[in-house]
């Protein structure tokens, strides 16, 4: 079996099932420390200034970092990571190896802690707290950066969720996979569409998702759940909201694709399939479908490259 397929299958059998179009997690905040599209694509890129913290599929999918200019690459961590957060002087991870312990370390590789026993998928971290989402429960948490003051937050039975604007945007599995909302502590909850959503992210106060009602078309709704609007009509996944643009896999079809905001300026990005669209300001980091290697197209050009 090559280590393309064991990094799919691990993450399908540990709750990923992102190959399977089920939602996602993401975070705004003041302070991002990964964006919201990158998180419901496993996190497996995150820039901080001029360094790029990533999972390398040429070791094992372990902790790197690189410079934007590509002239030094650093190992920080021999864990297997994903979920990839940078906030201050620390990076935070969960550790395929320990069943997605969450952990986090120095950004220059020292001091590496272990914060909790597994399950930790879909993280966020802010100034304050770790948010996290348990797959053994389906309820969402926080704990604070030292892994104590553990606390759920939602009652319902979640799939995933979006933080915004000091809210919680999830996916409420008791209710057919509707959006809801909820204060960040996790009370004054609100439903804000019917449509059974997957892929959410948040981005200037509008939601978009995939509505498997409509074969997983994109669609687009404000936070207050008004302006539903539809955006294509296609099978489509991997979700990922960056400015104007929205990339997304055609899951029908396969490739890798972007377009506008307003569902207009529809551009396939390569020949080639991938999952797991990350997007930094520069580059666009993607997995193959058949290899499991990692990839990186230059924004500006569309060139593709390797890691290293």
């Amino acid at each position: 079996m090559t280590k393309g397929c064991i990094f799919v299958r691990r993450y399908l059998l540990l709750g990923l099932i992102i190959l399977f179009m089920f939602s996602m997690v993401g975070c705004e905040d003041d302070q991002e420390s990964n964006t919201s599209g990158n998180i419901i694509n496993a996190g497996i890129a995150a820039q901080q200034g001029k360094w790029i913290y990533y999972s390398n599929d040429k070791d094992k999918f372990k902790l790197y970092r690189m410079d934007i200019k590509g002239h030094k690459n650093e190992k920080l961590s021999n864990d297997e990571c994903t979920y990839i957060n940078v906030l201050d002087d620390w990076v935070f991870y969960s550790n395929g190896l320990e069943n997605f312990s969450l952990y986090k370390i120095k950004t220059d590789g020292s001091q590496r802690t272990k914060l909790n026993d597994g399950n930790s998928l879909f993280v966020v971290v802010d100034k304050d707290w770790i948010y996290y989402f348990n797959s053994n429960d389906n309820k969402i948490y926080r704990m604070d950066h030292n892994g104590r003051q553990v606390t759920p937050l939602i009652k319902d039975k979640c799939w995933s969720f979006v933080m915004s604007d000091n809210n919680i945007y999830y996916i409420n599995m008791d209710d057919g996979y509707s959006i809801y909302s909820a204060n960040k502590d996790g009370t004054g909850k609100n439903r804000i569409t019917s449509d059974s959503s997957h892929y959410i992210n948040v981005v200037d106060g509008w939601i978009y998702y995939c509505n498997s009602d409509d074969n997983y078309s994109i669609y687009k709704i404000k936070t207050d759940g008004t302006q539903r609007t539809k955006l294509n009509d296609l099978e489509s996944g991997y979700l990922n909201v960056w400015d104007d643009t929205i990339y997304y896999r055609d899951n029908q079809k396969g490739g890798i694709y972007s377009m506008t905001t307003d569902g207009s300026r529809v551009k396939r990005l390569q020949q080639t399939d991938g999952i797991f669209i990350n997007v930094l300001k520069d580059w666009i980091f993607y997995s193959d479908v058949e290899t499991g290697e990692i990839y990186k197209i230059n924004r500006a050009d569309g060139q593709r490259s390797n890691l290293n």
